[in-house]
């Protein structure tokens, strides 16, 4: 009964992550639907004593603390609260949920393999789509459709590739943890993870590309040594990339000279860091010339407006730090940076570079880069942050009870049979 409990709430956060990653806000009751879902998984794991364990020094919890300010602020600016509402109490019953289901490390592969296989469908298997088709999978009106839907990919929320390229970020750090932390599916996970990273190319999002070759080279040099199965698959691996490249090559070289992407590649020289640069300068404009409230909690949802009057350029902040200054001002950015601090701090900890601890490490490490260029707060990296914060408390709690002490093997007889 407890092992059939336990199959269902797998099932139940397969469902979930599916309307999270894979749907867009038109489908019909998706949040009900999400909040539904959410909370029978919640009933499902809450033991005889109803107690939901709570971890000190989890870094979710002053990312609630700062969606109940964005609240408040956007309640006193009149912006959209309503959304807020409804994303922190999703947040919540989400970050309950997975802390409650998680109580080994087995739990958190079974985890990690539930958001791989839903942000590969939400990311490279519809983002194949919309560019084989050239039309998104969820209908848009004209006006919306990007004028780069044939050749640069989105993913299932089809808004804006930078964030889009996140859900491939996640897709490919989640395939690499699996193939490094299971015996079966290696193959699998390792095609899954080129594909994956090919969908990160192909978004043209330069930050998210450059923070992918960051994490992987913060692989390549921590890695412990390469076995012979390992230089095997490498080579098989290489060997069919190879391969595929010379079959497509003529049609790979013809995209890539195309006329639209040569026009983008110019758009890209165009747009270049300076824009940003100047997003950073208006952020901390706004937040010097503003009122005491607008300094402490910021201009709300509605601060790109702001941020334009001071540069001219109509779009957000462009980093996580800058936007939450602006948004939700002292308090978004000092919540932001213990967030960011937070994170780091456990990667330092996590000094073991075992193959989950080093992929997980990077996995973080590749958000926060990408997050360095761009500001809205997106699933994706919620997502991220919670997985962080249940790892580093399974890995925490095996580093302070010994495997051979006496407590140890209390506690790991007990697990054994424990299955919920």
């Amino acid at each position: 009964m407890i092992i059939t409990r336990k199959r269902i709430t797998e099932v139940l956060y397969f469902l979930f992550f599916v309307l999270l990653f894979c749907t867009t806000a038109s489908v019909p009751f998706r949040s009900i639907l999400l909040f539904g879902i959410i909370i029978i998984s919640i009933l499902i794991n809450l033991n005889k004593s109803l107690s939901i364990r709570r971890n000190r020094g989890d870094a979710t919890r002053y990312i609630i603390l700062l969606y109940a300010f964005a609240v408040l602020t956007n309640i006193y600016s009149n912006g959209n609260y309503q959304s807020g509402i409804v994303n922190l109490m999703l947040l919540i019953f989400m970050y309950i949920s997975l802390d409650k289901y998680c109580g080994n490390i087995n739990d958190f592969k079974n985890l990690i393999k539930i958001v791989f296989i839903t942000t590969f469908i939400g990311g490279p298997i519809i983002g194949i789509y919309q560019m084989a088709t050239g039309d998104f999978l969820f209908p848009v009106p004209a006006s919306e459709n990007s004028s780069y839907v044939d050749y640069k990919i989105f993913n299932a929320q089809q808004s804006n590739v930078n964030y889009g390229a996140l859900t491939m970020q996640v897709s490919f750090f989640t395939a690499l943890i699996l193939s490094n932390s299971s015996d079966k599916y290696k193959l699998l996970y390792y095609i899954s993870a080129i594909i994956s990273v090919i969908c990160i190319l192909l978004t043209f999002s330069r930050g998210a590309i450059a923070a992918t070759a960051v994490a992987l080279l913060v692989i390549i040099l921590y890695k412990k040594k390469t076995t012979v199965k390992s230089w095997i698959r490498i080579f098989w691996v290489l060997l069919l990339g190879t391969f595929l490249l010379s079959v497509y090559y003529e049609n790979i070289m013809q995209f890539i000279y195309s006329n639209d992407v040569q026009h983008l590649f110019s758009q890209k020289e165009t747009s270049s860091i300076n824009d940003r640069t100047q997003q950073w300068e208006a952020a901390t404009e706004a937040f010097l010339d503003g009122s005491i409230f607008q300094v402490v909690f910021g201009y709300g949802t509605e601060y790109a407006t702001v941020l334009a009057s001071y540069s001219g350029i109509p779009m957000s902040a462009h980093n996580i730090f800058f936007g939450q200054l602006t948004e939700n001002g002292l308090v978004g950015f000092v919540l932001m940076f213990v967030v960011f601090f937070n994170g780091i701090k456990k990667i330092i900890k996590l000094n073991k570079h075992s193959k989950l601890a080093l992929g997980m490490c990077c996995f973080m490490i590749a958000i926060w880069l990408t997050y360095q260029l761009i500001s809205m707060i997106r699933w994706e990296f919620l997502v991220t942050i919670i997985l962080f914060d249940i790892y580093y408390r399974i890995e925490n709690n095996n580093l302070i009870i010994k495997p051979n002490s006496i407590k140890g093997r209390k506690v790991k007889a007990k697990e054994r049979y424990n299955f919920n």
